[in-house]
């Protein structure tokens, strides 16, 4: 039997969280107390936990999501219910659930963050009549929000988000900060989360002759040094299976595909945006995928963003000889990739921990002749 998994209540104060880590994906193994991902609320990140044994059959979120309390997460079952979701075509995430009690019925099932809140204020008594939810009446006490006085954003009961709002609204002077400061987006302190954890590296940096580049481009415009770089990178993960390897803890699973990433800078920070079995593609094709990835980033749309065996940042808009590229675990490889008069410069970027000083040498030798010489990629 299948059994839905929800987002509990993430505390008294909060309405939406945002799934910061999947810890699982489909046709894993689980059993109860196992993590299965972890959300970040206002306060900290906490982890949700699975109550049931058996396979994880089908994942309704991704990475950045921001769940309701209520919000499907995933579904957990055994092996014939992870056969038969296999068989069957993909279905749209079912929406959050809303409860039109006055009480929240949803239990919180993640533990209780180590950190100590801050002390709350004095409460101050406000009328509290009406269908409301336990957290939104406690924020109004805090913020001195008459409840009566606030219409619910659903038409049906007054949620935290709607005092919050309300609060908003009421004018208060403004007051000079103490210092200059740079704000930090909440995207941005999610993926400072995943640097916490340092991938030591070596690099190796090749220059290449654009000729055969500047023959391709004649004819296709759309087709950058960036998408050429990456389709030579994809037949070349066909010959190094190491490039097509995340590295989960010492263990190594394997793609079949090469899925090549391409890192996004955006201001709230950077994220890489996945074009699966580029193998497959060609030139034309990457760069097609790429704009579609960019164009659904741009929108908010990160269904394209997830971990990469091999990630490449294009910086060839800027006076640079050379870009060391970061590289993001659990990926192995990445590059960097500039410009110069009549040539194309890649750095390579390898996990010490999983690529042998050799093999990053040798891969990015082959990697030159692939750029110079693409009737190399078809052997």
């Amino acid at each position: 039997m299948v059994k839905k998994v929800v987002m509990p209540a993430a505390g008294q104060t909060t309405d939406i969280a945002t799934v910061t880590k999947l810890m699982v994906s489909v046709g894993d193994s689980v059993k109860k107390g196992d993590v299965l991902l972890e959300v970040e609320t206002d306060k900290a990140v906490l982890p949700i936990e699975s109550f049931a044994r058996g396979f994880v059959t089908e994942i309704y979120v991704n990475e950045f999501d921001q769940v309701d309390a209520g919000t499907l997460l995933l579904a957990i079952g055994d092996a014939a219910d992870l056969e038969a979701a296999k068989n069957k075509p993909a279905e749209a995430p079912a929406p959050a659930v809303e409860d039109d009690d006055d009480e929240d019925d949803f239990v919180p099932v993640m533990p209780k963050s180590e950190s100590a809140p801050a002390p709350a204020p004095a409460p101050v008594k406000v009328s509290v009549s009406g269908k409301a939810m336990p957290n939104a009446k406690k924020l109004a006490s805090e913020l001195g929000i008459d409840l009566d006085k606030i219409m619910p954003s659903n038409g049906e009961f007054i949620k935290a988000c709607d005092v919050r709002a309300a609060a908003e609204n009421i004018k208060k002077p403004e007051i000079a900060p103490a210092e200059d400061v740079i704000p930090t987006a909440r995207m941005r302190n999610t993926l400072s989360r995943r640097w916490e954890a340092f991938v030591p590296t070596f690099g190796v940096s090749v220059t290449c002759s654009d000729e055969a580049y500047s023959k391709l481009a004649e004819k296709s415009p759309a087709v950058s040094p960036v998408h050429y770089v990456m389709m030579a990178l994809s037949r070349l993960a066909q010959r190094y299976p190491i490039l097509r390897a995340l590295n989960d803890g010492g263990k190594l699973p394997l793609s079949e595909g090469s899925d090549i990433g391409l890192a996004v800078f955006a201001e709230n920070g950077t994220v890489t945006s996945v074009v699966e079995s580029a193998e497959k593609l060609g030139a034309n094709a990457i760069a097609e995928a790429c704009e579609k990835n960019l164009t659904l980033v741009a929108k908010g749309d990160l269904s394209s963003v997830r971990p990469c065996p091999v990630s490449v940042y294009d910086a060839t808009g800027y006076k640079v000889d050379s870009f060391t590229a970061p590289v993001c675990a659990p990926g192995v490889a990445a590059f960097g990739i500039t410009l110069g008069e009549g040539r194309v410069a890649v750095s390579g970027s390898f996990d010490i921990r999983v690529i042998e000083g050799n093999v990053g040498a040798s891969i990015m030798s082959d990697l030159r002749d692939f750029i110079e010489n693409p009737v190399l990629m078809l052997i």
